[in-house]
């Protein structure tokens, strides 16, 4: 068999989302989630007067912290609009190390970890990097 094998109980999937305040709730509600996959790319529409409209390194740390997942992996890093789409109409940030940065300061008890792939480019797709907090590592690569 390949690909990530993990016995996950609960997971959050934030999509492309803003941070916005309910957010950090949901753990008084279903308590924190085994895995929370967050997208850090701030990602920003420049013909709409670069309006935000996805959480940036920072709020998905600050969102991590709130959650207190035991596994928080950044995701949509490496999102791209297309040479046009980037150049003109998106912006976004494409740097993981941010969020792990912020993560660290943000929720201290997180530690960075890296899959075996991740010294490849950011805009690879089997490029990640991933926050935990300790313990053995939840998800292997076969």
């Amino acid at each position: 068999m390949s690909g990530i094998r993990a016995e996950v109980v609960s997971h959050y999937f934030a999509g492309d989302t803003l941070l916005v305040p309910e957010l950090p709730a949901l753990t008084e509600r279903y308590g924190p989630p085994d895995v929370a996959l967050l997208p850090i790319n701030g990602l920003r529409i420049r013909t709409a007067g670069n309006r935000q409209v996805v959480m940036n390194a920072e709020e998905a740390a600050e969102l991590a912290a709130a959650l207190r997942p035991k596994l928080a992996v950044p995701q949509h890093y490496a999102f791209t609009g297309g040479p046009v789409g980037d150049r003109f109409v998106l912006k976004s940030d494409k740097d993981p190390a941010r969020f792990v940065e912020a993560a660290t300061r943000l929720a201290p008890p997180y530690r960075s970890r890296s899959s075996p792939r991740a010294n490849r480019s950011p805009s690879h797709p089997e490029h990640w990097s991933w926050l935990g907090l300790g313990g053995s590592e939840p998800a292997r690569h076969s």
